[in-house]
């Protein structure tokens, strides 16, 4: 059987636990807003420098903890990370997050009502485009 050293395996719980740390006290979720893959890890290697004890991560793994949140990762002049803001010591709000004004101006029951809308207009269009090719 293939398994893991233990110290791997030790390693692996380490970085989880700390990037939970980071996670509940330097991210937030945030609809619609987007974060720099970039700007996530430099927060998190930061952070990370602060605890002596602390491991560095990569893209990979950075990409692989972010999923397992339910940030999908995109790809737009650089790779992003959707539905997080970053909230730092001194700054209350990342760069990429949309103004607080407009998310509490639009209601989120609201902003579900136009989503379930342009969802049924989508799925009208697609029956006629496929009615149409046959």
């Amino acid at each position: 059987m293939n398994e893991l050293p233990h110290r791997r395996l030790a390693s692996i719980d380490t970085v989880e636990a700390q990037f939970s740390r980071f996670y509940a006290t330097r991210l937030r979720r945030v609809v619609g807003a987007r974060l720099k893959a970039c700007d996530v890890l430099q927060a998190y290697q930061q952070t990370v420098m602060q605890d002596r004890r602390g491991q560095s991560i990569g893209y990979r793994r950075l990409k692989t903890l972010m999923l397992s949140r339910g940030h999908e990762q995109f790809y737009s002049n650089g790779s992003f990370y959707r539905d997080v803001a970053l909230f730092g010591e001194d700054d209350s709000q990342g760069s990429c997050a949309p103004p607080i004004d407009f998310l509490q101006s639009v209601g989120t029951l609201d902003l579900l009502a136009r989503l379930d809308a342009i969802a049924a207009d989508l799925a009208e269009l697609r029956l006629r485009i496929a009615g149409s090719a046959s």
